[in-house]
C-alpha cells in the first residue's frame, strides 16, 4: 500500500502526496495555492522497485487559510 509509506516521508508539519493525485486535485481548483507550499520531489519508496513523483504540502503559516468551503 503507497498510501501507507508516504507517512514515512513526512517531516511532521506537512503531508506527502503522489504527484498524480496532487494534479487531480489542483485541476478541480480545491487547492488555495497562496496559503500552501509545494515541494515535488521523487524517491523509491520502501519495499517498491520504482521510483514515484511525491509533493510535500506545506502550510504558508503568513497567510491565513479560508476555512469556510
Amino acid at each position: 500500500n503507497i498510501a501507507a509509506r508516504l507517512g514515512d516521508l513526512s517531516r511532521g508539519n506537512d503531508v506527502v502526496m503522489l504527484r498524480e493525485v496532487f494534479d487531480q486535485a489542483a485541476s478541480r481548483n480545491t487547492l488555495d495555492h497562496e496559503s500552501v507550499a509545494t515541494e515535488p520531489f521523487k524517491t523509491r519508496l520502501r519495499g517498491l522497485d520504482s521510483e514515484h513523483e511525491l509533493i510535500r504540502l506545506t502550510i504558508n503559516r503568513r497567510q491565513p487559510i479560508d476555512m469556510s468551503n
